[in-house]
């Protein structure tokens, strides 16, 4: 960002938004987010959410102090935030291999 101090990196953050190409993703989405976040307020949650309307799908979790995950990219527990990763994965794995076998030719 070509930016000299901390402060200046997130003043120059702030023009950088989801909300003008969010519309436009058609993935499957994951959202992860901390209860108590001290970078991405728990509302930005919600907004994103919002602005993801063409997914193919969108999962969302919202981790909790009980989880020691509520910090900012789940730092006190990554190891469950890893394994809420791919576990999603895993999910859709399965379900293509559903939707693969069900439009499979069947023979006769």
């Amino acid at each position: 960002m070509g930016v000299a101090t901390p402060y200046d990196f997130l003043r120059a953050s702030l023009q950088f938004d989801t909300a003008s190409w969010s519309p436009s993703i058609r993935q499957d989405v994951l959202l992860l987010a901390g209860a108590e976040d001290h970078y991405v307020p728990q509302g930005q949650l919600a907004v994103q959410i919002d602005g993801l309307t063409r997914t193919r799908s969108l999962t969302a979790r919202l981790f909790t102090a009980e989880e020691q995950a509520s910090s900012h990219c789940q730092l006190g527990n990554i190891g469950l935030a890893l394994d809420t990763m791919l576990d999603w994965m895993n999910r859709l794995d399965a379900s293509r291999e559903r939707l693969s076998l069900a439009l499979a030719p069947q023979e006769v």
